[in-house]
């Protein structure tokens, strides 16, 4: 390992300058310990010491080790010192989609693209419920720019505000983390989009006075059977779902709108207009929601825009 010329200027000056030996000896190896560190070397720890004044009153050489370039005292042996570990092409492995959605759910955050660690994923993929449908999705090819916007900010904190989102959006960023993705509206009329579970959202992630709006239902084709838990937390106002073909099935506490084909799968509702989705396909939230309390308990009025 060659020193530079200045280093070795500047150790010919401390050899032919003023001072004792042992002064000199002291200020050559403070000097070439600063060498040591600007360029980048591994220091090892000389007689137990880990620090540059242990080096000040011993000679030291420069060997290289697995390719490692390290300090010693000359003529001493030194231990293994260990490889460099392989570096990750595309930063750590998030085993899967499913793992890092589970971790927003705890509450900790998303694996790996959360927590800023490696590069963030550019593929999923997805798996129908009903069977109907696997897909794999390119970050940039299959999501809108939107939608490429949302879904890194659900990864790094499983929710995110918005004014309005295309219900199309909402059915590739649902195939994206394989998992349902709700609308839900606050008393304020703001709006947040919400990351759930791969069969429902978390009654945790949901805020007091927020109410469902929109939500996905990662199959191809919708049944009644998909509706048991919706229709049991449903209010009277109407909300809907989008399944994975892109079909939007309205209900309410009533029951389901939609019609039933001659195999039971649920058909579109033609002609019906919802006023929490306009005419462009964007879900854009009921006009007002009022909560009244009231001595029979707490009673939420939608009023549609």
């Amino acid at each position: 390992m060659a020193f530079t010329d200045l280093t070795l200027q500047e150790l010919d000056k401390i050899e032919h300058g003023f001072g004792t030996p042992e002064d000199k000896q002291r200020a050559a190896a403070v000097l070439v310990t600063q060498w040591l560190v600007t360029g980048g070397l591994t220091v090892l720890s000389v007689q137990g010491a880990r620090n540059s004044r242990a080096l000040a009153s011993e000679p030291i050489e420069i060997i290289e080790q697995n390719g490692v370039k390290v300090a010693r005292v000359l003529g001493e042996s030194t231990p293994e010192a260990p490889s460099r570990p392989a570096s990750h092409a595309n930063g750590p492995n998030v085993n899967s989609t499913a793992e890092s959605a589970r971790d927003i759910e705890h509450g900790r955050g998303e694996a790996g693209e959360a927590t800023g660690i490696g590069k963030p994923r550019m593929t999923a993929e997805a798996h129908a419920l009903d069977g109907m449908g696997h897909f794999t999705l390119e970050f940039t090819r299959d999501l809108s720019p939107t939608a490429r916007g949302l879904v890194r900010k659900l990864e790094n904190q499983g929710w995110v505000r918005v004014d309005e989102i295309a219900k199309d959006d909402l059915v590739q960023i649902s195939k994206w983390f394989n998992k349902e993705v709700a609308v839900v509206q606050s008393p304020y009329g703001r709006l947040r989009v919400i990351l759930g579970t791969e069969t429902g959202i978390l009654k945790e992630s949901i805020k007091e006075g927020e109410i469902f709006v929109v939500h996905t239902h990662p199959v191809m084709r919708s049944s009644p059977g998909h509706f048991g838990k919706d229709l049991q937390k449903a209010g009277r106002h109407v909300e809907a779902v989008v399944d994975w073909s892109g079909q939007v099935t309205y209900y309410s506490k009533s029951g389901i709108m939609n019609p039933r084909g001659a195999d039971g799968i649920l058909e579109p509702l033609i002609g019906y207009e919802a006023g929490f989705i306009d005419s462009d396909g964007n879900v854009i939230g009921f006009a007002r929601v009022d909560i009244i309390d009231g001595p029979t308990g707490t009673t939420i009025k939608v009023t549609s825009k």
